[in-house]
């Protein structure tokens, strides 16, 4: 078995989110699928990692209409991998519970959103 070491970001995450056990407000932004690339659809979501901040253009706006910015306590891009995904939202969480806490993962969202994705990763097509 291979061992995995967390990243800065993952450690400083770990210590800060579930230190006191809170709930935190995770969200990964997924790829387009084909489908959606097939039909046209461009990507209308700015990730920012470091601010933890996600900005959302209304592909339908008036001209000069800004983005709307929302803040989450953990962002994740289009790019991220399911391994850092893990260690810094779910990792801390299973730790806890082989420790005897209670802990909950939810995916929330619309159909299509995206919710499979995160908690899955790449679906592969193999038997």
């Amino acid at each position: 078995m291979m061992e995995y070491m967390l990243t800065n970001r993952e450690k400083n995450a770990y210590e800060r989110r579930w230190r006191g056990g809170e709930c935190a407000v995770v969200v990964r932004v997924r790829p387009l699928s084909e489908k959606e690339i097939e039909c046209g659809f461009r990507e209308i979501t700015t990730v920012n990692t470091v601010n933890n901040t996600i900005l959302v253009e209304n592909p339908h706006a008036a001209d000069g209409e800004p983005p709307k910015t929302f803040t989450f306590d953990t962002v994740f891009d289009t790019d991220s991998r399911q391994m850092d995904v893990y260690n810094e939202t779910a990792r801390p969480i299973v730790d806890k519970v082989l420790m005897g806490y209670n802990g909950t993962i939810l995916a929330y969202g619309q159909t299509g959103t995206g919710k499979t994705f995160t908690m899955q990763g790449e679906c592969s097509h193999q038997n």
